[in-house]
């Protein structure tokens, strides 16, 4: 014996909902959807979900909820669904999911919806000085936001100078509270004058850090 349920699904929507914020920041909304074909009785009930693919649930779970805010206000076709959606991203990314509405008595409605957060502002500014061809180095310590170990990957944007370099490059992060992880930014100048800029991602599945790195040489002192 097997139990079967049929539920019947409007055809997917034309209407593609875009939400966009920086990472680490948040923001909420209030939209409206028709839902056609709907016949909805006092007390309905409406759940709401987005599906996302596999490599992007996690972080769209983590970063995005949707809510209904006055089922009772829906009793047909005509009258739209409010939704709030909210967003608080902890790092970039982007996605392309499906908003799901069941209707609990039987129903169901989608559309497509594309996530974007984009680059966080800078948690700090590491400003280091060297001597032209020596090496400075300046030391930084972090943990994770939560309470476990978390690997990490540390590494400069490509847009970043070749003069900076990090230290490691990959390891584990120790839980919040505990002594942190010491990672080490370098910066040798190369070149008599020139201020170098660069921008130190250090990431774990969970969370970012960014840091604008500044490099200079000492002002030259004339004998």
């Amino acid at each position: 014996t097997f139990p079967l349920r049929g539920v019947a699904e409007a055809p997917p929507s034309k209407r593609v909902l875009r939400f966009r914020c920086k990472a680490r920041e948040t923001t909420g909304r209030e939209f409206e959807l028709l839902l056609p074909g709907l016949r909805a009785e006092p007390g309905e009930e409406f759940r709401v979900e987005l599906q996302a693919a596999a490599q992007v649930q996690d972080v769209v779970r983590q970063s995005v909820t949707v809510e209904v805010v006055d089922a009772d206000a829906v009793r047909g076709s005509d009258d739209p669904i409010t939704l709030h959606l909210h967003m608080h991203p902890p790092k970039p990314f982007r996605a392309r999911t499906q908003l799901v509405v069941t209707k609990a008595s039987g129903g169901r409605w989608r559309g497509e919806t594309h996530l974007e957060a984009d680059e966080p502002d800078a948690d700090d500014t590491i400003a280091i000085q060297a001597e032209l061809g020596q090496r400075t180095s300046v030391a930084i310590a972090l943990c994770n936001s939560q309470d476990s170990f978390a690997p990490f990957k540390a590494g400069f944007s490509l847009d970043s100078a070749a003069e900076f370099t990090v230290a490691p490059s990959d390891g584990m992060l120790p839980p919040q509270g505990a002594e942190g992880e010491t990672i080490v930014v370098t910066f040798s100048p190369k070149e008599f004058g020139k201020v170098c800029h660069g921008r130190l991602v250090v990431e774990t599945a969970d969370d970012q850090w960014v840091y604008d790195v500044v490099g200079t040489q000492p002002r030259y002192a004339k004998p």
